[in-house]
């Protein structure tokens, strides 16, 4: 692989995984409706996680369950 390849792997970001709270499921559809720690509420696809339940986001797909712990978030 060559240096140039390298650092394009190394330099292209990767998908962001969040932790984001279930607020209603929307099995017709296969979205639920999800809440941010900060509040702001978006569809994502996927029902694997129930309402009420926390879940790992990635890229607005639910990727499976959070563990209910505290949580934070840091910006670097």
């Amino acid at each position: 692989m060559s240096l140039l390849q390298q650092f394009r792997r190394l330099a292209a970001p990767g998908p962001v995984r969040s932790v984001v709270t279930v607020v209603s499921i929307d099995a017709t559809a296969g979205t639920s409706l999800v809440q941010t720690m900060g509040g702001s509420q978006f569809v994502a696809l996927g029902t694997d996680v129930a309402a009420g339940g926390r879940a790992y986001i990635e890229d607005r797909r639910i990727v499976g369950p959070a563990a209910n712990l505290p949580y934070s978030e840091i910006e670097v």
